[in-house]
């Protein structure tokens, strides 16, 4: 099973970030979009083969991400 990880943000607003197995940025977004939901879409990543598992904050690549997809 792939799993791929998610960081909830909130340094310059709410926002989470995907990430995959490599910590490479696979995509984000807004929460004011947006939310994660386990228990609604969890059930389909796990019948895809896909695990998500939760990624502690971290400045530094929160910063990267948001400056790769944003600007900011």
């Amino acid at each position: 099973m792939k799993t791929i990880y998610i960081m909830y943000c909130e340094d310059e607003g709410e926002y989470e970030l995907w990430f995959d197995e490599n910590k490479k940025l696979i995509g984000g977004y807004s929460c004011n979009d947006a939310s994660w939901r386990d228990e609604y879409l969890g059930p389909i990543f796990k019948a895809s083969g896909i695990n998500v598992e939760s990624l502690k904050y971290n400045k530094k690549l929160a910063k990267e991400s948001r400056k790769k997809l944003w600007g900011f």
